[in-house]
């Protein structure tokens, strides 16, 4: 799914996966039943949160924007939203 999303923004995949590589560990601390390591992993995983949506913003266009910016139709699971 990462890098479906981020196919069309460089860096965006890699960003995107080092985010869950940061959650994987919340729950692995928490399993080991270390509150400390959960507290460094959830702030390492906010940060990446907070980092991530600071850079990459996703714009909702209208079908003709779409088009008009990608040359083609815009994808079906838009229209159907409508």
């Amino acid at each position: 799914m990462c890098t479906h999303m981020g196919a069309g923004a460089a860096g965006f995949t890699e960003r995107a996966l080092q985010f869950h590589h940061n959650a994987d560990r919340i729950g692995q601390a928490a399993r080991k039943h270390e509150p400390a390591a959960v507290l460094t992993a959830l702030g390492q995983t906010l940060s990446e949160c907070t980092s991530c949506h600071a850079t990459y913003r996703q714009v909702v266009v209208d079908d003709a924007t779409w088009a008009a910016v990608s040359g083609g139709p815009a994808p079906a699971m838009s229209r159907e939203m409508k």
